[in-house]
């Protein structure tokens, strides 16, 4: 196992990684766009094994977002939380009970994300055409 910062250039690996939930995800993926994977308050690390993405570690504007499709040790990312500013750790709950052990916790609480999936509204114009739009 090994972890590596990640750049633009590994936007097809993320994807990958995201696969069945990337619908959940939309807005991170956003985030990493817009933001081209860099900047001062902007770093994403990813944890390879077997030469295969299989997690990552999104540091963005005090907030540390973790995410992997499988139930995964997270102490390799020890060194790389202490070096990190944030507030905030989001991701799924099984997954981020994790990360306490390696640091220093003031406040814990729980917050919850939901998805909107369809819309189902009397529309003001019927008469104009609405298009899909994907990313």
């Amino acid at each position: 196992m090994s972890i590596m910062q990640l750049t633009s250039l590994n936007h097809a690996e993320v994807i990958r990684l995201f696969s069945s939930d990337i619908e959940n995800y939309y807005f991170l993926i956003n985030d990493l766009i817009v933001n081209n994977y860099q900047g001062d308050h902007f770093k994403i690390y990813g944890e390879y094994e077997n030469g295969e993405l299989v997690s990552i570690l999104l540091n963005n504007f005090n907030n540390v977002t973790y995410y992997s499709q499988s139930d995964r040790e997270v102490e390799i990312y020890k060194e790389i939380l202490s070096n990190l500013s944030f507030n905030k750790l989001s991701g799924p709950s099984e997954l981020m009970t994790k990360f306490k052990p390696y640091i220093n916790l003031k406040n814990d609480a729980i917050s919850h994300m939901g998805v909107v999936k369809n819309v189902m509204v009397k529309r003001k114009y019927p008469e104009l055409e609405m298009k899909n739009c994907s990313i």
